[in-house]
């Protein structure tokens, strides 16, 4: 099924060349330094000598001892529609951005390039047919992914797999930004291998409550809503539509693309 007139409008404003931080950073180009976003690094950046660009290829270069350290990329390489208490300068997923994802293969890599990497720091990986056809396809096509422990897992698991930490949140996070802008497949895939470790485990029910909802609540309702209070906040209503909108495969919406 096509997106309907309405989509395919927002489909055609989001060709354009846009400034939005977000649009900028996921095609792979450096934000300026005085940007927002860009500042929103500037505290666990301090030390970097010379500073470093802020793009998507730096962030997954870090070492795993870097994304351990810095509290501020994940905002960025994981964005929401919500503000973050703790890093306010963070740039926010609109209209605009979520359209932008959703007719676009190559913001959708860039995301999963993203997604790959901090999979790497917590010990997984996606499996071998898996990486195989994501590298050639698109969430948008059906085939079933399946993200599996890395050898390492053991040691990588240690920073997150134990009770009340921070990358609990974390992980929240990255389920509901997979879906916000188009990954669903991945998030679901993620979802399912995490319920299999948890399970038995010292995570809480608080953390797998939180990392439920943010997989399959509809996406105008963010993690943090209690059951039974859910209320469409103003300006959130592309969310709501959204769930109507089907991410347009790759040989679609990116013909001619680069």
């Amino acid at each position: 099924m096509m997106p309907n007139p309405t989509s395919n409008q927002a489909c055609a404003q989001s060709e354009e060349p846009s400034s939005h931080p977000l649009i900028v950073f996921f095609s792979g180009l450096e934000l300026e330094s005085s940007s927002n976003a860009a500042q929103g690094l500037s505290i666990s950046r301090n030390f970097l000598s010379p500073p470093e660009p802020t793009s998507l290829q730096t962030i997954i270069s870090w070492p795993d001892s870097q994304l351990e350290a810095c509290h501020e990329f994940i905002q960025l390489l994981f964005p929401l529609p919500e503000p973050s208490d703790y890093n306010p300068n963070a740039p926010l997923v609109d209209a605009t951005v979520f359209h932008a994802f959703r007719h676009s293969a190559q913001l959708r890599r860039q995301l999963r390039l993203g997604f790959t990497r901090i999979l790497s720091f917590y010990g997984f990986r996606f499996a071998e047919a898996s990486a195989t056809a994501s590298e050639d396809a698109d969430s948008a096509s059906g085939f079933d992914l399946v993200i599996e422990h890395a050898p390492n897992f053991p040691q990588k698991s240690k920073c997150w797999l134990r009770p009340a930490n921070h990358h609990h949140l974390r992980i929240t996070r990255i389920l509901r930004c997979l879906r916000v802008l188009g990954l669903e497949a991945e998030a679901q895939a993620w979802y399912a291998a995490l319920l299999d470790v948890a399970h038995g485990s010292s995570i809480s029910r608080r953390s797998i409550l939180f990392w439920t909802r943010a997989a399959t609540r509809p996406l105008w309702i963010t993690p943090d809503v209690a059951d039974g209070q859910e209320v469409l906040e103003e300006g959130k209503e592309f969310l709501r539509e959204g769930t109507e909108i089907q991410v347009m495969p790759s040989g679609v919406q990116d013909k001619g693309a680069s």
